[in-house]
């Protein structure tokens, strides 16, 4: 029998993952009360100093270690190790079936408050809770765990907590966590919850992915991994959480990002997406000026996009300049992974494309064509572009029609006027990528670099300050 299971609780889980590293225990099945003793030993050693103890000020209301009416440090101390003592004393293996709210396998001794279990109410606010019974039903051996998780908070203006569906992401973030942990043990030098510099919650989320993307040899792509930052403070006078969810297709996507030759490019299209407002209009941050520290704080429309399930595809061009940055293959991951977009109809696109941008080189409208392209900001407008296109191939005799009636429906514009703008895009990327040379001998574009990041995103709604 062992005394804990992963249960999907995220204060739980992520204590949970903070004994497993520190312990070097593989999973949670491998935990015995010896490694549930010695963790006592690391809380008492890093909560008590200074940095640590505010943080455990936003995470748990009237904790031991700060509370008003024990006078004395010794005192807290104290108290804080007989609170540590009256868990351990009630910490039991698995059962079959419990009260528990967070494993379900044992009952509850003592009903917990946010002494215990951050964001769980307050003993005045009967409302908050089932039955509006005080307090929350966990058992000790789960309090237990919720004590050892502030060992892998993130330190994000207010903290920030990472939970997965995956054990491997909790495991290495633990990893990661723990190794500042330790790193403040042998300088003697306590700073509290691992602090990176970051203030935006968002990316910070995607920060901390990437990062573990690329320490940690895995094969991250199979993962399906699901990420939940909690962003959140539990002092008395306004507790406060937000959610920001990393879903398992972007987690798929960056980890594949990371693993092609053009990743550059996509830290590139990345970095074109940071913006700041000022008197009510979005200015573009020209990082290539800057340092990370700079502007990693600021807001990104990749990356709060990419968290809202919206497109990004208007990030991988700029029409006004008519570049593409990167390639069609660093675009179909996109396609692929975030979009869902079946292989097909990613081919036919991008053999249409390849035809027009044929007829475009060879055509003395070629020039008037793209532009037409570029201009047609709607369903109809585009089509009747397409089909003056069609019209002018005929005169060089193609083998084959540059789209047949089912492809039109079914792969161009699946879903009509729908999905016009996706088609426009990928047209317009695949263009941009074939055409550059005659582009730029025709002096249509400028030669700019994949990881050039000193301007913005064409085709977004950022406003330059007047």
């Amino acid at each position: 029998m062992s005394f804990l299971i992963w249960t999907g609780n995220p204060f739980v889980d992520s204590g949970i993952a903070a004994i497993l590293e520190h312990r070097r225990k593989k999973v949670p099945d491998d935990i015995d009360n010896d490694d549930l003793s010695a963790m006592s030993e690391l809380l008492q050693q890093m909560y008590i100093t200074d940095k640590w103890k505010k943080n455990i000020y936003s995470i748990f209301l009237n904790h031991p270690l700060c509370q008003p009416s024990y006078k004395t440090e010794s005192k807290k101390r104290e108290k804080f190790k007989e609170f540590l003592d009256d868990l351990l004393d009630g910490t039991e293996q698995l059962g079959d079936m419990g009260d528990c709210m967070a494993c379900g396998r044992r009952n509850t001794r003592k009903r917990k408050n946010r002494q215990h279990i951050p964001m769980t109410g307050s003993g005045g606010a009967l409302n908050f809770f089932s039955f509006t019974a005080e307090g929350a039903d966990y058992c000790d051996t789960c309090a237990y765990a919720v004590q050892c998780s502030p060992l892998t908070y993130y330190a994000c203006g207010k903290l920030a907590m990472l939970h997965s569906n995956s054990p491997k992401v909790m495991r290495y973030w633990a990893k990661r966590s723990l190794a500042d942990v330790q790193h403040q043990i042998a300088l003697n030098d306590y700073k509290g919850c691992f602090n990176e510099g970051y203030t935006n919650p968002q990316n910070a989320l995607f920060h901390i992915t990437q990062d573990l993307i690329l320490t940690y040899e895995e094969r991250w792509a199979e993962e399906n991994a699901t990420i939940r930052l909690y962003h959140f403070t539990n002092y008395i006078q306004g507790p406060d959480m937000d959610l920001y969810d990393l879903p398992a297709p972007v987690f798929r996507f960056l980890a594949e990002v990371q693993a092609h030759p053009r990743r550059r490019v996509w830290y590139g299209i990345v970095r074109r997406g940071y913006y700041f407002v000022k008197k009510g209009a979005e200015i573009s941050i020209q990082v290539s000026r800057k340092s990370e520290d700079e502007y990693k704080n600021s807001k990104n429309h990749i990356y709060s996009r990419l968290l809202a399930d919206k497109s990004i595809l208007p990030y991988f061009l700029n029409t006004r300049k008519r570049v593409a940055y990167g390639d069609y293959s660093l675009l179909e991951l996109y396609l692929r992974e975030i979009l869902a977009m079946d292989k097909k109809r990613i081919e036919t696109v991008k053999r249409v494309a390849d035809e027009i941008a044929v007829f475009i080189r060879s055509s003395p409208d070629g020039k008037k064509r793209l532009r037409n392209l570029e201009e047609s900001i709607k369903f109809r407008d585009f089509c009747n572009v397409l089909l003056r296109i069609s019209r002018g191939r005929r005169k060089m005799k193609p083998e084959e029609p540059l789209f047949t009636l089912d492809e039109f429906a079914e792969q161009l514009f699946p879903d009509g006027a729908l999905t016009f703008g996706e088609t426009r895009y990928l047209i317009l990327f695949r263009l941009y990528e074939q055409l550059h040379d005659w582009l730029l001998t025709e002096g249509l574009t400028e030669d700019e670099t994949d990881d050039d990041v000193t301007e913005a995103g064409d085709g977004v709604s950022s406003q330059t300050e007047e």
